[in-house]
Protein backbone atom coordinates (compact mmCIF):
# COMPACT_ATOMS: atom_id res chain seq x y z
CA UNK A 1 0.00 0.00 0.00
CA UNK A 2 1.36 3.55 -1.19
CA UNK A 3 2.08 5.69 1.69
CA UNK A 4 0.24 9.37 1.98
CA UNK A 5 4.00 11.54 1.89
CA UNK A 6 4.35 9.00 -1.49
CA UNK A 7 0.86 9.79 -2.67
CA UNK A 8 1.39 13.27 -2.02
CA UNK A 9 4.33 13.95 -4.21
CA UNK A 10 2.22 11.94 -7.14
CA UNK A 11 -1.45 13.82 -6.80
CA UNK A 12 -0.92 16.98 -5.07
CA UNK A 13 0.82 19.65 -7.20
CA UNK A 14 3.68 20.71 -5.09
CA UNK A 15 5.60 23.89 -5.40
CA UNK A 16 9.50 22.84 -6.65
CA UNK A 17 10.79 23.78 -2.78
CA UNK A 18 7.91 22.11 -0.93
CA UNK A 19 8.51 18.52 -3.63
CA UNK A 20 12.03 18.84 -2.63
CA UNK A 21 11.57 18.78 1.01
CA UNK A 22 8.63 15.88 0.69
CA UNK A 23 11.40 13.76 -0.69
CA UNK A 24 14.01 14.39 1.61
CA UNK A 25 11.62 14.21 4.16
CA UNK A 26 10.48 10.75 2.69
CA UNK A 27 14.60 9.38 2.21
CA UNK A 28 15.21 10.71 5.74
CA UNK A 29 12.08 8.95 7.33
CA UNK A 30 11.76 5.78 5.75
CA UNK A 31 15.52 5.09 4.76
CA UNK A 32 17.43 4.18 2.02
CA UNK A 33 16.06 0.42 0.83
CA UNK A 34 12.01 1.18 1.51
CA UNK A 35 12.81 5.10 -0.49
CA UNK A 36 13.91 3.40 -3.35
CA UNK A 37 11.99 0.25 -2.86
CA UNK A 38 9.12 3.04 -3.17
CA UNK A 39 10.21 5.18 -6.03
CA UNK A 40 10.59 1.89 -8.10
CA UNK A 41 7.39 0.45 -7.20
CA UNK A 42 5.35 3.20 -7.77
CA UNK A 43 7.19 4.03 -11.03
CA UNK A 44 7.25 7.78 -9.43
CA UNK A 45 9.40 9.45 -11.93
CA UNK A 46 7.61 7.59 -14.80
CA UNK A 47 4.13 9.27 -13.05
CA UNK A 48 5.71 12.77 -12.32
CA UNK A 49 6.90 13.09 -15.76
CA UNK A 50 3.83 11.32 -17.80
CA UNK A 51 1.67 14.43 -15.73
CA UNK A 52 4.35 16.87 -17.59
CA UNK A 53 5.55 17.73 -14.13
CA UNK A 54 9.55 17.46 -15.95
CA UNK A 55 11.39 19.08 -12.66
CA UNK A 56 10.09 16.86 -10.33
CA UNK A 57 10.50 13.84 -12.27
CA UNK A 58 14.48 14.98 -13.50
CA UNK A 59 14.98 15.49 -9.99
CA UNK A 60 13.76 12.53 -8.62
CA UNK A 61 15.72 10.58 -11.15
CA UNK A 62 19.05 12.76 -10.31
CA UNK A 63 18.24 11.57 -7.20
CA UNK A 64 17.75 7.96 -7.59
CA UNK A 65 20.93 8.01 -9.84
CA UNK A 66 23.05 9.78 -7.13
CA UNK A 67 22.00 7.40 -4.64
CA UNK A 68 22.73 4.58 -7.20
CA UNK A 69 26.09 5.91 -8.00
CA UNK A 70 27.38 6.32 -4.38
CA UNK A 71 26.75 2.74 -3.46
CA UNK A 72 27.83 0.89 -6.53
CA UNK A 73 24.76 0.12 -7.75
CA UNK A 74 24.00 -0.05 -11.13
CA UNK A 75 21.46 2.49 -12.79
CA UNK A 76 18.44 1.34 -13.63
CA UNK A 77 17.69 1.01 -16.87
CA UNK A 78 13.82 1.88 -17.10
CA UNK A 79 14.66 5.40 -17.01
CA UNK A 80 17.84 5.21 -19.93
CA UNK A 81 15.39 7.78 -22.10
CA UNK A 82 15.04 10.20 -19.40
CA UNK A 83 18.69 10.73 -18.75
CA UNK A 84 19.23 12.66 -21.76
CA UNK A 85 16.57 15.36 -21.12
CA UNK A 86 17.13 18.22 -19.22
CA UNK A 87 15.03 21.56 -18.36
CA UNK A 88 14.87 24.63 -21.02
CA UNK A 89 16.91 26.77 -18.39
CA UNK A 90 18.38 26.01 -15.08
CA UNK A 91 16.75 25.39 -11.72
CA UNK A 92 17.67 26.50 -8.50
CA UNK A 93 16.27 26.73 -5.45
CA UNK A 94 15.01 29.46 -3.42
CA UNK A 95 17.67 28.99 -0.66
CA UNK A 96 20.75 28.74 -3.40
CA UNK A 97 19.16 32.25 -4.75
CA UNK A 98 19.20 33.81 -1.43
CA UNK A 99 23.26 32.62 -0.61
CA UNK A 100 24.61 32.41 -4.16
CA UNK A 101 24.59 34.40 -7.53
CA UNK A 102 23.32 32.28 -9.90
CA UNK A 103 26.80 31.61 -11.28
CA UNK A 104 28.24 31.35 -7.97
CA UNK A 105 25.83 28.48 -7.80
CA UNK A 106 26.37 26.58 -10.64
CA UNK A 107 29.88 26.86 -9.86
CA UNK A 108 29.74 24.80 -6.62
CA UNK A 109 27.73 22.53 -7.96
CA UNK A 110 29.88 21.22 -10.72
CA UNK A 111 32.16 20.75 -8.19
CA UNK A 112 30.15 18.48 -6.01
CA UNK A 113 29.47 14.54 -6.59
CA UNK A 114 25.53 15.08 -6.22
CA UNK A 115 25.49 18.25 -8.28
CA UNK A 116 27.44 17.59 -11.34
CA UNK A 117 24.20 14.26 -11.38
CA UNK A 118 21.45 16.84 -10.79
CA UNK A 119 22.95 19.80 -13.13
CA UNK A 120 22.67 17.17 -16.16
CA UNK A 121 19.15 17.56 -16.19
CA UNK A 122 20.18 21.40 -15.82
CA UNK A 123 19.10 21.49 -11.76
CA UNK A 124 21.57 23.50 -9.44
CA UNK A 125 21.28 21.15 -6.64
CA UNK A 126 23.83 19.68 -4.17
CA UNK A 127 22.07 17.15 -1.62
CA UNK A 128 24.19 16.36 1.19
CA UNK A 129 21.51 14.25 3.27
CA UNK A 130 22.54 10.79 1.33
CA UNK A 131 25.61 9.18 3.35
Amino acid sequence: MMDARLYNLITEDLDPDTFKSELRHKYCFDGEVTFLKDILTYDLIGVLYNKNWHFKALYTLSLLDYISQKRGAPLYQKYNDLRSRKLERPAFSSDVIISHTEKEAIQECAQSESGRIFMSHNIVEVVDYVE
